[in-house]
């Protein structure tokens, strides 16, 4: 994340105890001074009122040259990319084309980048070094929530040499940090297996592919495929119908379906807890690592009151889809899921779901009765006894399902899943 942006700033100078207690003494050493004539206290009463006047003047200074100066924040984010539990630095610029350099080197200046508390940062007040044209600093966080969270605005406080007088510039530079679900590496690639050796018939299924003595591909057969494409040695090797297909044939896509009632809201988040954004992770994990084979991956995730529908999405725009997943907006049966599924045409299908039951449960069990065998697939997520109920009844009636905690690895999952 990169930004530079002029905002409306407020300027305020207040001054501290240190002149307070520099005027009392000031007028008390004046006061003392013209009663008894001694020349001394006199002249202490007049540094204490020098002071003052020139802490006052620099306070001028100070303010007018930040109003005129044009201040704006640059925040670099290293990475470029933040994703949930990973560290990251922020790294903060204030500049501005007419900061006076006397500003910078000769007050004693300190920075302050609000943070919020879903990125964990372990240093929000950073020391500033000097520089020729302005101010700048860097701090650590971890985010621990996916999402999309503040930064800034960002706070400058100058203090005079003499530390008489604050002046503080509020309200710079509030922006955004996009916090990714986290995706992890799975031990198989989908389609599972060696790729240079023939697969099972799961993995054909799925979309894996595997090179033919006459440069083409195989795939399994579907209703509608040309019977002379059949590949015989092939299907005799692997007692199934394979058939060829051209090397530029696209890939069969990768419908995830993700049930919006797992998607718990920011509020109920809490540090630590990464059960919260356990089902977002998992379709990001899948969704990458079959991107990363080249297959086409759509998502439907659909809210209560939307038309399901699915867009072909790059690992990018998956990932981004993701970080603004918001939970459903009132409840749900899982009806809508149903919806979600049906919104798909052709490829493999992975639902990521809460139980279901009745009427909703039937329908998605239906769903995998014309379809070819592997390409329906569940993950059932839940502690209860209806998440393996929910999950054995789809698997009586063809669905690959598995119930699965949300203190499983993902990893692991996915990998049961892509295989």
């Amino acid at each position: 994340m990169s930004t530079d942006r002029r905002t409306t700033s407020r300027t305020r100078t207040v001054p501290t105890a240190r002149s307070a207690i520099l005027l009392v003494l000031t007028v008390a050493a004046g006061v003392v001074g013209w009663q008894t004539s001694l020349v001394t206290i006199l002249g202490l009463a007049i540094v204490g009122a020098g002071c003052l006047l020139y802490a006052a003047g620099t306070a001028v200074w100070v303010r007018l040259a930040l109003r005129s100066a044009g201040l704006r924040v640059q925040r670099l984010t290293v990475p470029g990319t933040v994703t949930r539990g990973s560290g990251a630095r922020v790294q903060v610029r204030v500049t501005g084309p007419r900061v006076p350099r006397a500003l910078v080197t000769r007050t004693d200046a300190v920075l302050k980048d609000a943070v919020d508390e879903h990125l964990d940062a372990t240093g929000g007040t950073v020391p500033l070094t000097i520089t020729a044209f302005g101010w700048q600093g860097s701090y650590a966080i971890s985010p621990w929530a996916r999402g999309r969270w503040p930064l800034g605005p960002v706070t400058i406080r100058i203090t005079d040499p003499l530390g008489l007088v604050r002046t503080s510039v509020r309200g710079l530079g509030r922006t955004t940090l996009a916090v990714r679900p986290r995706t992890a590496a799975l031990a198989v690639e989908p389609g599972g297996g060696d790729r240079s050796a023939a697969v099972t018939g799961d993995a054909f299924a799925s979309g894996a592919r595997v090179p033919s003595p006459d440069d083409s591909l195989l795939r399994a057969y579907v209703p509608g495929d040309d019977v002379r494409r059949v590949h015989w040695p092939t299907t005799a090797r692997h007692q199934m119908l394979m058939v060829r297909t051209d090397e530029h044939t696209p890939a069969p896509p990768l419908n995830l379906v993700l049930d919006r009632r797992l998607v718990d809201p920011a509020a109920a988040r809490r540090r630590g807890a990464d059960a919260a954004d356990w089902p977002v992770d998992l379709v990001a994990t899948l969704g990458a690592a079959f991107e990363r084979r080249g297959r086409p991956v759509h998502l439907a995730s659909s809210a209560d009151g939307e038309a399901p529908q699915r867009v072909p999405l790059d690992l990018e725009a998956l990932l981004d889809t993701l970080t603004d997943l918001d939970p459903a907006t009132v409840a749900t049966d899982g009806a809508r899921v149903v919806d979600d599924v049906l919104a798909g045409h052709g490829g493999t299908t992975v639902v990521v779901l809460g139980p279901l039951h009745g009427d909703a449960l039937r329908a998605l069990s239906r769903l995998a009765e014309h379809a070819p065998a592997g390409t329906c697939r569940a993950v059932v997520v839940g502690e209860d006894e209806q998440t393996r109920r929910t999950a054995d009844d789809l698997a009586q009636d063809g669905w690959r399902a598995f119930a699965a905690s949300r203190t499983d690895d993902v990893a692991a999952v996915a990998g049961q899943v892509a295989l």
